[in-house]
């Protein structure tokens, strides 16, 4: 997943930055690394919003609310 992040940034693709940022996100969650999880959808997000995905977008906000959700369950 790193590597097709790299791969993305190289070709200046936006939307495959994104996706690889969500799959990064998911891979971290069920990790139970949510910190980094948020991270990445963090990212997600915004180059959702750059590229005017709206279906990305909430694809990253609601793993946003998941992660947040994991975030205070833990402490």
């Amino acid at each position: 997943m790193q590597q097709d992040l790299a791969v993305a940034k190289t070709l200046g693709d936006i939307a495959g930055e994104c996706r690889a940022h969500g799959n990064l996100g998911s891979a971290y969650f069920s990790k139970g690394s949510y910190k980094e999880a948020l991270t990445a959808h963090r990212y997600q997000l915004v180059l959702a919003m750059k590229c005017k995905d709206t279906q990305a977008a909430a694809a990253a906000l609601t793993s946003l609310g998941e992660s947040l959700r994991f975030c205070f369950k833990r402490n």
